[in-house]
This record gives structure tokens, sequence and C-alpha cells, in this order.
């Protein structure tokens, strides 16, 4: 939360600006693995976590 919380105020409040900075983020540090990935995959769990509140949490919930 507190990462993508950083990367939300990096983009101006943009949260699809955000979103694919975080992707960007996440494909290059897997991309120094050996394992393989598929970005799409990593949209669509960072998505899943949005859904949940986990990626860019309401502040008035979290904190209030």
């Amino acid at each position: 939360m507190n990462w993508s919380d950083r990367l939300l105020n990096e983009c101006g409040g943009n949260p699809k600006a955000a979103l694919d900075l975080m992707v960007k983020k996440v494909v290059r540090r897997l991309g120094t693995s050996d394992i393989a990935f598929d970005e799409g995959a990593v949209r669509y769990y960072l998505i899943g976590q949005l859904i949940a509140c986990n990626v860019f949490p309401n502040k008035r919930a979290v904190h209030g």
C-alpha cells in the first residue's frame, strides 16, 4: 500500500499513470529473474489488488 500510494503521488494522483508505472517497475524487477512471466498477468494481479483496496488504498477508510 505504501509503495502504490507513493507512486500515485508521484503521478499527480492519476491512477492509470500510477498503475502503468507500477506494472513497468514490477516487470523490470521480474525481468532480472530466471522465471518466465507475463506482463498481462502482472497487470491483472495488480488490478485485482486495486479492487481489494491493497493498491491505492482509500485513505479515508484506512486512516479515518
